[in-house]
């Protein structure tokens, strides 16, 4: 019998691919990682970059919708590995009101759609 694994994420994902500008830690004043989400949810992102991304370090990522930007803080709190590319799993620690609304307006969508 197969055993299936309880999903332990506290909001649901929305697949999305958007270009993600990554700042902070260790990077000189105006110079970012670049990367792509794979999905989104309110409390976090899944990113992939070649960047090598430490597990436990914060950055402020800039995520840019369609029609708007948003730039919480994240944790990188998990990586993989697949086939030479590299995933990094981001909780969100800090986001203002105004991106919180903006990226509640954008998740509500992508899961309408």
């Amino acid at each position: 019998m197969a055993e299936f694994k309880k999903d332990r994420r506290a909001a649901s994902r929305r697949m999305i691919i958007i270009p993600v500008r990554i700042r902070g830690d260790g990077l000189s004043e105006g110079m970012f990682y670049t990367g792509l989400s794979k999905d989104i949810s309110m409390k976090g992102i899944r990113l992939k970059t070649p960047e090598n991304l430490k597990i436990g370090t914060e950055f402020i990522f800039e995520i840019s919708f369609p029609d708007k930007r948003i730039k919480p803080k994240g944790r990188v709190v998990w990586t993989k590995d697949i086939e030479g590319v590299l995933y990094y799993g981001v909780q969100f620690s800090g986001v203002n009101i105004f991106d919180r609304l903006k990226l509640a307006k954008y998740v509500k969508i992508l899961g309408e759609a």
